[in-house]
């Protein structure tokens, strides 16, 4: 085990640059690639990985401070050597002073058999990790992050020599959060939508819905519990909506977090597996109005769109630019705004583009109200498109872009 200093992404590129002067290298500040706080085992969304390896042409020599910072899966650590090494570039252990330019097959063998020990390391500390988080929420204890309703609260004990330590945390139901939940049940529950409370509880002063805000939460702002924006949306209305903790169940262990692919996806765990507790002192929703949203939420979805009994490949978006083109004023995608023109048998759909954001949280987050006709801008996006993207000169300049790109790719290794 190395040294806990050695660890720290500080640490590290401190010494990797003192290393870097004794050998008289040149490290410019945007030749440092970071991943902090990024599982070793994560190979597709660690940017600084990724960053490195798309610079690879713009370095001969690589610092890290051991295999495990390339990653600690066995398999894919070597690829990733095996990619580095092709490019000319060396790699400096710094830890050891190793120094490794080409990989023959028992170079191949001593760095995969280093990884998979870093690997099983990350897996026994993860394990570690799962088995702590299951015995507290057997107890009951927090066992996870934070949820909307509730306050995590830390719960000290005394220790043997007498020092006050920490003991663990317990839910406490947040009084004005938990009110703020119960009053969205109950606008549910009323035949407000998913979008209408979102708007609603997003609600700027000057914002729409204030008979709704006035009548459900007393008109006042209620701060999200989401990042980003700071704004309500439809989907975190759903999920609470749906989340069994108001009823008083701790459930945990119903999805697990595991490493395929080269990246990390939740998939659904053994029931058997499950922990579930009821706890009747953080009951926040009553059954009956449990059971009312459910029945409401399963029957809005039959009604829904039929996109549902759509295979995989005939799903996604029917318009050419929603999701894909960005609102001007927060940055959200494009969405298709529905309506209709003309009045009685003549009535016909109209559909607009307009900001996804205002359509579905409200002015209070996006007061940009400019729409477009779906047909018009699809006919001037590839109108535009046709003029300025397809002509000769611009297919000209991306070949030759890309045809330098390969040969600086594939060029001899440049010595030092």
């Amino acid at each position: 085990h190395q040294v806990e200093a050695h660890k720290s992404v500080e640490r590290q590129i401190e010494q990797g640059r003192r290393y870097a002067a004794e050998q008289g290298f040149q490290v410019p500040d945007d030749m440092v690639f970071v991943d902090d706080g990024i599982s070793g085992a994560e190979f597709i969304n660690r940017p600084g990985l990724s960053r490195m390896l798309n610079s690879l042409s713009g370095f001969q020599e690589l610092i890290v401070s051991e295999e495990s910072r390339l990653g600690r899966d066995s398999l894919r650590t070597a690829l990733t050597v095996d990619e580095v090494l092709s490019k000319g570039v060396r790699i400096h252990y710094y830890l050891s002073g190793e120094v490794q330019h080409t990989i023959n097959s028992q170079q191949k063998m001593m760095t995969m058999l280093k990884t998979f020990i870093a690997e099983q390391e990350r897996e026994k500390n993860s394990q570690r990790t799962s088995d702590a988080l299951r015995n507290r929420a057997r107890k009951g204890y927090v066992a996870g992050g934070r949820v909307y309703g509730y306050d995590n609260v830390q719960v000290t004990g005394t220790a043997a020599n007498g020092e006050v330590v920490r003991s663990h945390t317990e839910y406490a139901i947040n009084a004005e959060e938990a009110e703020v939940v119960r009053s969205l049940f109950r606008m549910y529950l009323d035949g407000h939508g998913l979008k209408a409370i979102a708007k609603t509880l997003s609600l700027a002063p000057n914002g729409n819905y204030p008979a709704l805000s006035r009548q459900y939460f007393d008109g006042r702002l209620i701060s999200s519990p989401t990042k980003g924006t700071g704004s309500w949306s439809p989907t975190a209305i759903r999920e609470m909506l749906t989340r069994e903790r108001y009823l008083g169940r701790i459930v945990y262990g119903k999805v697990k977090k595991v490493y395929l692919g080269g990246t990390q996806k939740r998939i659904q765990a053994d029931p058997e597996q499950t922990i579930q507790l009821q706890r009747e002192d953080l009951r926040i929703i009553d059954d009956e109005s449990w059971q009312a949203v459910q029945a409401r939420l399963k029957r809005m979805a039959d009604e829904s769109s039929g996109t549902r009994n759509l295979a995989p490949s005939e799903r996604g978006s029917r318009y050419l630019l929603s999701g894909l083109a960005r609102c001007s004023v927060c940055g959200a995608s494009l969405t298709v705004v529905g309506g209709t023109t003309g009045s009685g048998e003549n009535r016909v759909p109209l559909l607009k583009y307009g900001c996804s954001f205002r359509q579905n949280r409200g002015t209070a987050v996006c007061n940009n109200n400019h729409t477009m006709r779906v047909e018009v801008l699809d006919q001037q996006v590839l109108l535009a498109i046709q003029q300025q993207v397809l002509t000769p000169e611009a297919i000209d300049y991306v070949v030759n872009q890309a045809l330098a790109a390969f040969h600086a790719d594939h060029a001899p290794a440049r010595k030092k």
